[in-house]
């Protein structure tokens, strides 16, 4: 345990120094046509311009000399190495506020749309000049299926007759950029005249076809292809086949299909079945979720049928496997009404929203210890609830936090939300209640924080069971550059009580909410608290347009008791450091490989381990109001 306090007293104090160097950046200035913040740049440059022409760059461009001697030299180098005299990528850009490109066409009449698909190699929405470097990428981009006017269109939601409205052309490029098949998307406003605007779409394909093959050992195995965008319609398909001789049958199938905004109604579908010796069930879900702060209709239904084997407690034993088998059904709908406020950070971007579901599950094969306070899960129940919420939100423009150079949008704004529900299980009736309350913004010049406080619970003969009080803060540093180097660092809090929770109801210390790379269940409480800091390092290089970024992180932990003083619970500490690589032209999830030290012994698990694996890109939680559901305990 002194190991592990030690690295926290050193390590925490270091990343938050330089992030704090990270906020001293000059903030641009203040937006008079509507009061709209410019967040600070998000650059700051810690090294002289003398710096960056010494060791680096000489030695390029030394390599550049030999290359060119020879032809197949300097045919590899080109792949590999960006020349000196091409322009360069522009691969970071300054954290802004998405309306602010399209608040001085206000107003002004839509006279046509344009679109214009990049291709996948070469070109990029900051650079629509530069070109693909060789044969090999020039090929790709001719057998392309690209994601095809019908679907471009489909998400748009301006159209040529109507009025620009700056907050609406920014929700329009967001929505592009989430569409499976597009890396990337930009909206650019040309001024006809003085009161008319023609308007080009530019958006950028990713490599939607990919497939990965997994060897356990000479005969077991998984292979996935996958296609995010079948003929350039948007349709995503998935197909995984697994074998294993040890299991009856000793051949597995899943597969998936995925529609996007049917027909341009934004509502999406998506159809599963899997078959297997864990597994055999169908699952069927339609959704349309407020996509805009101008949605005032959202819902969705969702279905499931099968049976599955998982992993559950029974007398005071961690059992596997248990067959679970069952039908669940449920269906949400929620009506958005808007709020004007005189609030300049999200005017006109405010809702109060009134949203229920219901949901029925219905078991046919189940343990036979499932009983009033055991196995709650497994409970024969139909759950319905209530909100009410107000939420403000709108999003910044950014790069290099979760992705290796492709725009993200960071939403920023706040939500409140009061939950109340009845629950009717095979037992008893119950009635529920619960409120959560989360916000996001920039801290100064320094940083982002997103944080979040929940807390609900049954209430049962006058007392509150199954509760939970969480607290989560996720935070992350303005973008620091060195030479040609880009740090960011990463600081996440999470505290979970459980309160009056059932024998059997557990939090864990493993991933994804506990130590990284830790997956035993051991290791368990009813209250939890997860320090967690990690820093990154991108690099400028990109090779076959992958590009590394190296990172360090150290997690400390303490899981325990309800009624203990958190401090005084068991505490574990897990630190490591490792190299990710990715290619956001391509479908593929971030590579990764690396080392994880644990200073205090867990079970089951070794004081060091070697990481291999993908990790799948991770969203920036918003502020868009969901599925009512009561407030998980995790």
């Amino acid at each position: 345990m002194s190991m592990g306090l030690l690295m926290i007293r050193f390590v925490f104090p270091v990343l938050w120094t330089v992030s704090v160097l990270a906020g001293t950046v000059r903030p641009d200035s203040l937006s008079a046509a509507r009061r709209r913040i410019i967040p600070s740049p998000d650059t700051l440059l810690l090294a002289p311009d003398s710096l960056k022409k010494q060791k680096t760059e000489l030695f390029f461009h030394k390599l550049e000399e030999k290359a060119a001697r020879q032809y197949w030299a300097k045919v590899i180098h080109n792949i590999v190495v960006v020349p000196s005299n091409r322009k360069p990528l522009r691969d970071t850009l300054q954290t802004e506020q998405g309306i602010l490109a399209y608040q001085e066409f206000e107003g002004r009449i839509i006279r046509k749309i344009q679109l214009r698909k990049l291709e996948i190699f070469g070109p990029t929405v900051t650079d629509t000049t530069a070109a693909p470097q060789n044969w090999i990428e020039r090929g790709i981009n001719r057998m392309h299926f690209y994601t095809s006017d019908r679907v471009l269109m489909n998400h748009m939601l301006v159209h040529p007759g109507t009025v620009v409205k700056a907050d609406l052309i920014a929700d329009n490029e967001r929505l592009l950029r989430e569409i499976p098949s597009v890396e990337d998307a930009r909206i650019y406003l040309s001024p006809i005249g003085t009161d008319s605007v023609d308007v080009l779409v530019v958006t950028k394909d990713v490599l939607a076809k990919a497939f990965s093959l997994e060897l356990s050992d000479a005969q077991k195995g998984k292979l996935r292809v996958w296609d995010q965008n079948f003929l350039g319609t948007g349709y995503e398909v998935d197909h995984i086949l697994r074998w294993d001789p040890d299991h009856a049958p000793v051949v597995g199938y899943e597969g998936l299909l995925k529609v996007k905004n049917i027909m341009g109604s934004f509502v999406d579908a998506r159809l599963n079945y899997v078959t297997g010796y864990r597994e055999n069930l169908w699952n069927l879900n339609l959704s349309r979720d407020f996509y805009t702060s101008g949605v005032r209709y959202a819902g969705g239904i969702e279905w499931t049928k099968g049976r599955v084997l998982q992993t559950a407690w029974i007398h005071d034993s961690l059992v596997w496997p248990v067959a679970i088998g069952g039908n669940t059904y449920s269906i949400w709908v929620g009506k958005a009404f808007p709020v004007q406020t005189e609030n300049w950070f999200t005017r006109n971007r405010n809702n109060i929203v009134f949203a229920g579901s219901l949901s029925r599950d219905a078991f046919y094969e189940r343990p036979s210890e499932v009983e009033p306070y055991w196995l709650y899960p497994y409970q024969n129940k139909t759950l319905l609830v209530g909100s009410l919420s107000f939420t403000a939100q709108d999003f910044y423009r950014t790069n290099l936090v979760y992705s290796f150079g492709r725009t993200e949008d960071i939403p920023f704004g706040s939500m409140l939300t009061i939950l109340g529900g009845v629950e009717w299980n095979e037992y008893y009736t119950r009635f529920y209640s619960g409120f959560s309350f989360s916000k996001g913004y920039y801290v100064g010049r320094l940083a982002y924080l997103y944080t979040k406080l929940e807390l609900g619970g049954f209430l049962h003969h006058g007392q509150l069971e199954q509760g939970v009080f969480r607290y989560n803060m996720n935070a992350f540093t303005n973008l620091v550059v060195f030479n040609r180097f880009y740090f960011r660092h990463f600081i996440k809090l999470d505290y979970t009580l459980g309160i009056n929770r059932f024998e059997d109801e557990f939090l864990y210390i493993r991933e994804p909410d506990g130590l990284t790379g830790y997956d035993g269940r051991l290791v368990h409480g009813k209250k939890r608290l997860m320090l967690k800091g990690e820093s990154v390092l991108f690099t400028p290089w990109y090779v076959l347009g992958f590009r590394p970024a190296f990172y360090g992180f150290l997690d400390a932990g303490w899981i325990g008791s309800e009624t203990q003083f958190i401090m005084n619970d068991s505490f574990y500490t897990g630190t490591g450091f490792g190299i990710r690589i990715r290619n956001e032209r391509l479908v593929f999830d971030t590579f990764q490989a690396g080392m994880i030290f644990y200073p205090e012994k867990l079970p089951g698990m070794n004081s060091a381990m070697f990481v291999f694996g993908t990790m799948s890109r991770i969203k920036f939680p918003d502020f868009f109001v969901r599925k009512p559901d009561i407030i998980s305990f995790r």
